[in-house]
């Protein structure tokens, strides 16, 4: 869903947008697609990947990243230019928003920000984790 002028300018005055997919194991239709987006370099490193749970993965942190940021930054997805730090983590090449991408078996999470560097991370909880309350003790 397109966001509204009121919440692409709350964006740009410092709000934090996060958001989660869901996803099979293999790829859906909808991400194929996106791939047209693509730069070459992403579809070398996709073609790479031999895993199909974590090629899919990659597909859907992709797809994720070019729409949503194409939406907040008013441009066509495939005019997005992605350059790469020391460490390999993507950010948009001239732009001040900040991103980061976590994913896991299933899951795919984007966390974007117009106030500086972001980070997140999404894991599978192999075994039941305790309530520790930890937002209120954290925030």
């Amino acid at each position: 869903m397109p966001l509204s002028q009121s919440d692409k300018k709350d964006f740009i005055d410092g709000w934090i947008v996060v958001v989660f997919a869901e996803h099979a194991e293999k790829m859906e239709s909808q991400e194929l697609e996106a791939m047209h987006s693509w730069s070459r370099e992403e579809i070398e490193r996709f073609s790479e990947i031999g895993n199909q749970t974590i090629k899919t993965s990659w597909c859907v942190g992709r797809y994720l990243q070019r729409s949503i940021l194409s939406v907040l930054m008013e441009v066509e997805p495939d005019n997005l230019t992605f350059e790469y730090g020391k460490y390999g983590k993507p950010f948009l090449h001239g732009s001040d928003v900040n991103f980061n991408l976590s994913h896991t078996t299933g899951c795919t999470m984007l966390a974007v920000s117009a106030q500086g560097g972001i980070g997140c991370d999404i894991e599978i909880a192999y075994q039941p984790v305790p309530n520790f309350n930890l937002v209120s003790n954290s925030f």
